[in-house]
């Protein structure tokens, strides 16, 4: 994603949240009015939607522990983050 505030091309991260962390994240969103839903193919871990905003989908790559986080995830990651 291109940020033209910045001027710099945004990417996804892949480090910040590990899978063993996925089930307490779902909890958090859950908290916040967010529908879990379920995931679609073979890359989806977790899909969450609230009202009429688009889904969340985090994605897991084949040889990493980690799930891949947009970043339109980033700030409820760090809302989460601070929480524990």
């Amino acid at each position: 994603m291109f940020n033209v505030a910045y001027g710099r091309c945004e990417m996804s991260d892949r480090s910040l949240l590990h899978i063993n962390k996925l089930a307490a994240f779902k909890m958090f969103l859950e908290s916040k009015g967010y529908q879990i839903l379920e995931p679609k193919g073979l890359y989806e871990v977790l899909r969450a939607k609230r009202e009429s905003e688009q889904p969340l989908i985090l994605y897991k790559r084949d040889k990493t522990d980690h799930v891949t986080l947009p970043n339109t995830l980033k700030k409820l990651f760090w809302e989460f983050k601070s929480t524990k």
